[in-house]
């Protein structure tokens, strides 16, 4: 879709706001496509969203041709770069998605009925949950929330590449779990993930002030993940062993 050169400021307007409305239908029937395989075909979820992702870049290379796409309209390019009075447009973005996850999960049914399923998938079925529906619901809310983040990103650097978000994959895995999210799923709150996110950019800030080379920050992402995934292991493992024996000793004291 392209713009016609001579559109006014209202024009411009209007073509960014058609461009943003396709931009989200495309998210989410990405995010469509991610829950059909696995909540109907039944693929496993880490491997159905890492098949996709390689396809939606493939896609967009054949698209692009492997070029960045630049010269986007000022229009456009004030949602990375204005401000709403002190605060700039993506701070708030990321602000108003926080806050609307954060009702989503702990304020709603759909919320509630993600965090069983993370927790014990078959005692959802059984409790009557529709989990088809809500994985439905729950990939087609990510699809447009990485949609966004695609916006944001492309109006802050005024280019597009489709292999502009792979560098990002291990950072948001670390994210999350350094914010409290159980991989395996049942836990975690964007109040932790939040400070994860912020915590995260002030090492990396001062990664950049030392001047360590992008390969450096890749092994600590790395090593950072697998040390935070290792601790979490070892006290849920203690919690098991406290339980197990907290238990046992309930039950000899029964008998």
């Amino acid at each position: 879709m392209s713009m016609p050169p001579e559109a006014s400021g209202a024009s411009q307007a209007g073509w960014v706001a058609l461009a943003l409305a396709v931009a989200a239908l495309t998210s989410l029937a990405a995010g469509a496509v991610n829950a059909t395989l696995i909540a109907v075909v039944g693929i496993t979820p880490i491997l159905a969203t890492l098949g996709t992702m390689q396809i939606f870049t493939g896609i967009a290379i054949v698209i692009t041709q492997g070029y960045a796409v630049v010269g986007y309209p000022e229009a456009f390019l004030a949602i990375g770069s204005s401000r709403l009075w002190i605060f700039p447009i993506p701070f708030v973005v990321f602000v108003v998605c926080a806050l609307a996850v954060s009702v989503l999960l702990s304020r709603t049914g759909l919320g509630q009925s993600l965090y069983m399923m993370g927790t014990n998938l078959r005692a959802a079925v059984f409790a009557g949950l529709e989990t088809r529906k809500a994985l439905f619901k729950s990939y087609m809310i990510t699809g447009l929330l990485s949609g966004t983040a695609g916006v944001v990103m492309i109006s802050r650097t005024n280019s597009a590449k489709a292999d502009y978000g792979e560098s990002y994959v291990l950072q948001a895995v670390l994210v999350s779990v350094l914010g409290g999210v159980n991989p395996a799923g049942g836990f975690g709150t964007v109040r932790g993930v939040t400070i994860a996110v912020l915590s995260l950019q002030f090492l990396s800030s001062g990664f950049s002030m030392l001047r360590f080379s992008n390969f450096a920050k890749e092994f600590t992402w790395g090593v950072f993940l697998l040390s935070i995934m290792t601790l979490n292991f070892v006290q849920n493992r203690r919690r098991a062993r406290r339980a197990a024996g907290v238990g046992t000793m309930a039950t000899g004291g029964a008998t």
